[in-house]
């Protein structure tokens, strides 16, 4: 008769990990710790990226609204939002991701 292989269901991993992190966490009082992490983006710099981007992250995409609504370079911003969005759900599916636009002021401003 064969063995069977063992399950191992990654979610279930997970959850346990995130668990017993919490709870060590109240345990010893810790506080929240947190890095703040800003990606080069240039190309050279894409191919280390996946080895950041985890499910643990929440990601902040902030782009110049003046580059898209006044038309500057809307199609380059446009790419650049699509190839991050998209990094993102591949290496961090889960993780919650934040889309801020700068510069509302002007953009406002300037369309009136």
């Amino acid at each position: 008769q064969e063995n069977p292989k063992p399950s191992f269901d990654i979610k279930d991993a997970e959850l346990e990990y995130d668990s017993r992190l919490l709870l060590e966490a109240e345990k010893n009082h810790d506080g929240l710790e947190y890095s703040i992490w800003d990606y080069g983006g240039q190309r050279i710099f894409y191919t280390l990226h996946h080895m950041f981007l985890t499910q643990y992250g929440v990601y902040l995409l902030v782009f110049d609204m003046r580059d898209i609504v006044l038309k500057r370079d809307h199609s380059t911003v446009s790419e650049t939002l699509k190839f991050w969005l998209r990094s993102i759900q591949l290496h961090a599916p889960s993780a919650p991701v934040l889309v801020i636009g700068t510069f509302y002021d002007i953009v406002k401003d300037e369309k009136a």
